[in-house]
């Protein structure tokens, strides 16, 4: 099925609004067809870094885990090609 497909079928059973806590694959449909209309996303502050984990810490698998809580949150709506971007600052102190 394809995100507008699905939308308009949604439309169609009576749903003015549809929220969708799928995974990565319904995502990249409603994201593919432009139907996709907010974004909620999570994060938590702790970094899982090292093998077999990919991310921005590279080396033998952090144990345990790392906690670095959010201080500061910056957002800047000229970033990159006119696009948003969020700069956040995690320390323990």
């Amino acid at each position: 099925m394809q995100g507008r497909s699905f939308v308009e079928q949604m439309a169609g059973a009576g749903y003015r609004l549809v929220y969708s806590a799928a995974g990565p694959k319904i995502a990249h449909m409603l994201l593919a067809d432009g139907v996709l209309d907010r974004l909620y996303l999570t994060q938590v502050s702790r970094l899982l870094g090292g093998a077999p984990v990919s991310s921005i810490v590279e080396g033998p698998l952090l144990e345990p885990p790392v906690d670095l809580p959010l201080r500061h949150l910056y957002y800047d709506a000229s970033g990159v090609e006119g696009v948003g971007q969020l700069f956040g600052c995690y320390a323990h102190r």
